[in-house]
């Protein structure tokens, strides 16, 4: 996608999805990566499936503790769970 005005040999923009930032938080996992999991979650721009499964893929590529990464999946899709937005109870 080019913009006018912008020199694209100058400025090369690059934008992360919501699911690939909550991925890019797992391998640190600090206070900090839990909540922006928690919040994109109650925001509905994360779910749990999704997320198990697309940070199962970037493990092929991790280098480092993946049995320390896999424990912060888990939790994270746990957050992620607990934090989604509720369906409202249908009307009875």
């Amino acid at each position: 996608m080019t913009l006018a005005g912008i020199d694209a040999r100058r400025l090369d923009v690059r934008l992360l999805t919501p699911l690939d930032l909550a991925v890019s938080k797992l391998s640190r996992f600090s206070e900090q990566d839990r909540n922006d999991i928690a919040t994109l979650a109650q925001r509905g721009l994360i779910d749990a499936p999704t997320l198990r499964r697309r940070a199962q893929q970037a493990l092929a590529g991790y280098v480092g503790d993946v049995d320390r990464v896999r424990g912060s999946i888990e939790l994270a899709c746990c957050i992620v769970e607990e934090s989604a937005p509720r369906q409202a109870d249908p009307p009875r």
